[in-house]
């Protein structure tokens, strides 16, 4: 199942980015190195995103289905052991649940800011390393490493 879904996955991706408008194209860093960039950029996300995907689809949804009925039997049992000590177990939960949620939600923000402040390395390092003769000319190695 994983393997198909990430099949139609890279299909439909590769669909859509060639698909575009050349406008698509002009508007992206198409490469101050070399005019394959761009499309080593589509054949990184083809396999290295989709990748994570497909193991996310696979192992994570085993991983989840195991955990699911463990706590469905583990909660189950503590009813029929102490149904006062479950209840407060289980109220204790949502005040967990409340702050993993907050907690969550702050680290999928650093988590996206950080992507982007890597893009933008990645960027300036490209540009250097790209313009190097033009950089070494005039002596410009401290400005680009700050």
């Amino acid at each position: 199942m994983s393997e198909r879904i990430s099949k139609n996955i890279r299909t439909d991706y590769y669909t859509s980015v060639i698909n575009q408008d050349v406008a698509f194209f002009d508007d992206r860093r198409t490469g101050d190195l070399r005019k394959y960039q761009f499309n080593l950029f589509v054949v990184s996300r083809l396999n290295s995103d989709i990748q994570i995907i497909q193991d996310g689809l696979s192992t994570n949804v085993s991983i989840f289905v195991r955990c699911f009925v463990f706590c469905v039997t583990v909660i189950v049992i503590m009813v029929l052991i102490s149904p006062v000590l479950a209840g407060i177990t289980l109220a204790s939960i949502v005040p967990i649940m409340i702050f993993a949620s907050i907690f969550g939600s702050k680290m999928r923000k650093l988590t996206k800011q950080q992507q982007e402040e890597r893009a933008k390395m990645t960027t300036v390092a490209e540009e250097s390393f790209s313009n190097v003769r033009t950089v070494k000319a005039f002596s410009n190695e401290d400005y680009e490493l700050s």
